[in-house]
């Protein structure tokens, strides 16, 4: 698999590593060979009879390449905050506790 310079600088600055430009391309050329590899043992796996995994999100869209992710709708549920206080129920199956707080042994001595 191709692997673009604007990739791997992408990648630099998402885990704020710091690469020269030599840097860059020794990366950019051992990560195609691991991204290679990896493709060619997924390639080998028998896929027959299995269904597609079910995604909330439209790969088509985030595969197509668009860079700002257009079209890719978010098909998740709702985010619905419920005011049940799940404490007593958590707290159930600690073996020490103390009103709403779980009592561990200490772990530094000050």
């Amino acid at each position: 698999m191709k692997i673009e310079e604007k990739q791997i600088r992408e990648l630099a600055e998402m885990t704020a590593i710091e690469l020269s430009a030599e840097d860059e391309r020794k990366f950019r050329s051992e990560l195609e060979l691991i991204v290679g590899h990896v493709t060619e043992k997924f390639a080998e796996i028998d896929t027959e009879g299995l269904t597609e995994v079910v995604r909330p999100f439209d790969m088509e869209a985030i595969i197509g390449g668009t860079e700002t992710r257009q079209g890719a709708e978010n098909r998740m549920r709702d985010d619905i905050v419920t005011n049940e206080d799940m404490a007593e129920k958590l707290l159930s199956g600690a073996p020490d506790k103390k009103d709403r707080y779980i009592r561990v042994p200490r772990a530094l001595d000050t």
